[in-house]
């Protein structure tokens, strides 16, 4: 199984999870992990873990600096056709849309622009629908690991993680359903 891991996930970890990991069992699993590409960590999210709530996760977690992260430049253009149409059609929220004035479609432009090239979340299911698709991988050996919820909480222009997922068909879990599954034992005590 591999999991490919957002940003809030790593964060929700260094904060709310590591503080109470006795002995580092935790630490030390996430870390091999990390290590051994069970755990996935996009190019991505390691830029924003460096700069989202101080940078909370490279100081706690510095071995996803350490590790090659996977360089996702190239997954969002891979099919420009098809995923300009997911971008534009399905994970757009078209309501944001409707009536929209000349200035809103240009800030739509600009968002979908950093949405594609900058942010992580696109690159992430992308990724996990590409590896999903290889023979090696079926659906089931591909999980995204996202704090985020399903509904949109914010007014953006685009869908969340767990949405793009289900849109998808790609397994989509929680840090705590996470945990539960890297750790049927319960040897990580709290």
């Amino acid at each position: 199984m591999k999991y490919i891991i957002d940003t809030s996930s790593l964060i929700s970890l260094v904060r709310y999870y590591l503080p109470f990991d006795k002995d580092d069992k935790l630490f030390n699993h996430i870390k091999n992990m990390v290590e051994v590409g069970q755990i996935i960590v996009i190019d991505k999210v390691v830029r924003e873990c460096g700069y989202v709530s101080r940078g909370i996760v490279v100081n706690k977690m510095p071995f996803i600096c350490l590790k090659k992260s996977l360089n996702t430049s190239d997954v969002v253009a891979l099919q420009p056709k098809r995923n300009f149409n997911l971008v534009n059609n399905q994970f757009c929220r078209k309501s944001l849309l409707k009536n929209a004035s000349p200035e809103d479609v240009v800030k739509y432009e600009q968002n979908k622009k950093r949405f594609t090239d900058i942010e992580a979340d696109l690159s992430i299911v992308l990724l996990a629908e590409k590896l999903a698709g290889r023979n090696t991988l079926t659906p089931d050996d591909i999980t995204v690991v996202s704090e985020e919820t399903r509904y949109d909480s914010d007014n953006k222009y685009f869908k969340k993680i767990p949405e793009m997922c289900e849109i998808l068909n790609i397994p989509c879990s929680t840090v705590s359903e996470f945990l539960k599954e890297i750790n049927p034992s319960s040897t990580f005590v709290f």
